[in-house]
């Protein structure tokens, strides 16, 4: 499941079965200016955005209906030892997910995590803290089930899939407005943060016709189209526009819904790089009409100049050179590029996580 949202549109929102359903503050991929954010069909968030899968294994549950609630924490209670399941089930969500996006996107877990391992530990903290929210729905037996549906899913499907898995829909017993981390506390199965944003609120999602700021407030397959309503979306080959968005992982070039590119594909930079498939690590080369691979780079290295660069595990390119991100306990300031390493955020100067119990 996936546990945290991106800290921008234009970067990484993975779903792993949506456990912060994304819910907090979501590990984002930072490029350099120029580089490619295309793959948009003329929508607020279209279908070409970038997968949703980058960054988080299950821990909260993403929208749909649910597999009922429970009050206090969901962990399981009866148990032989319910913080013993809940670390077990944790470290299966998270080795599963990390080795299933290495396996589909590795350019997204160098540039997102630096390495497997590392995506490991990152989704800990938040998988935690999902199973003991207040009121959430979610138990240690329904998160095994949702990895267990999870890792059946092909690339495509992990990456794009949109609504994800049954049993990865999990509703809790916060009504409508009342504040949220985690989709699973509500009893909508969706709670709404503001990009950046640590607690939400929960929400009805929107059908078709509603109005929406991101393809996530949008029902099952809907996205947000650029008209700021959620719309059926197009498939490959079929029409695109400001008010009819194309499938998640598909770019709207010409008018027309078109899978982007891997490595070596034509491309074109009038098309603003969104025939070239970012999650692959994958930019237009202007010289070449091709699509090229991104330069992942430390910490401490030049960025934001031609070709473009990524930098290293969410490092952040600030004034030219890559700044790394920093652990829990250390000083932040995103004003000078110092930016936490997900799923912790910065409060009062100094990188922490933020749990769900401090959501009111």
């Amino acid at each position: 499941m996936n546990l945290a949202r991106a800290r921008t549109d234009v970067i990484v929102a993975l779903t792993w079965a949506c456990v912060a359903a994304c819910g907090g503050p979501q590990a984002a991929l930072t490029i350099d200016a120029g580089a490619a954010d295309g793959q948009t069909a003329g929508a607020s968030d279209s279908g070409g955005s970038h997968s949703d899968a980058a960054t988080g294994g299950s821990s909260g549950s993403s929208s749909g209906s649910g597999s009922g609630s429970s009050s206090g924490s969901g962990v399981d209670a009866g148990g032989p030892d319910g913080a013993s399941a809940a670390q077990k089930v944790c470290a299966d969500n998270a080795s599963a997910y990390c080795t299933h996006l290495q396996t589909c996107a590795p350019f997204l877990v160098t540039a997102l995590y630096g390495d497997e391992l590392t995506c490991v530990s990152r989704q800990m903290p938040q998988c935690l803290d999902a199973l003991v929210a207040p009121d959430t729905g979610l138990t240690a037996n329904e998160l095994e089930a949702c990895v267990m549906a999870q890792t059946a899913l092909d690339c495509a499907t992990l990456l794009y899939g949109k609504p994800g898995p049954t049993a990865c829909h999990a509703t809790g017993q916060i009504a409508v407005d009342g504040a949220c981390r985690y989709d699973a506390q509500c009893g909508t199965g969706y709670c709404r943060l503001a990009v950046g944003a640590s607690c939400g609120n929960c929400a009805a999602l929107g059908s078709a016709g509603a109005p929406c700021t991101s393809f996530s407030d949008c029902q099952g397959s809907l996205m947000c189209a650029g008209s700021g309503l959620c719309e059926l979306p197009s498939s490959i080959a079929g029409p695109c526009s400001s008010t009819q968005p194309c499938a998640r992982g598909i770019s709207c070039i010409k008018s027309a819904c078109v899978t982007p590119g891997g490595l070596g594909s034509t491309c074109s930079i009038q098309n603003g790089g969104s025939d070239c498939d970012y999650d692959q690590g994958a930019y237009c080369d202007p010289s070449t009409s091709t699509c090229e691979a991104y330069s992942v780079v430390q910490s401490g290295a030049p960025c934001g100049g031609t070709p473009p660069t990524a930098c290293f595990a969410d490092g952040t390119c600030f004034q030219g050179a890559c700044v790394g991100a920093v652990q829990d306990g250390a000083t932040c300031n995103p004003q000078s590029g110092l930016n936490c390493l997900p799923p912790s955020s910065c409060t009062a100067g100094t990188c922490s996580f933020f749990s769900a119990m401090q959501c009111k």
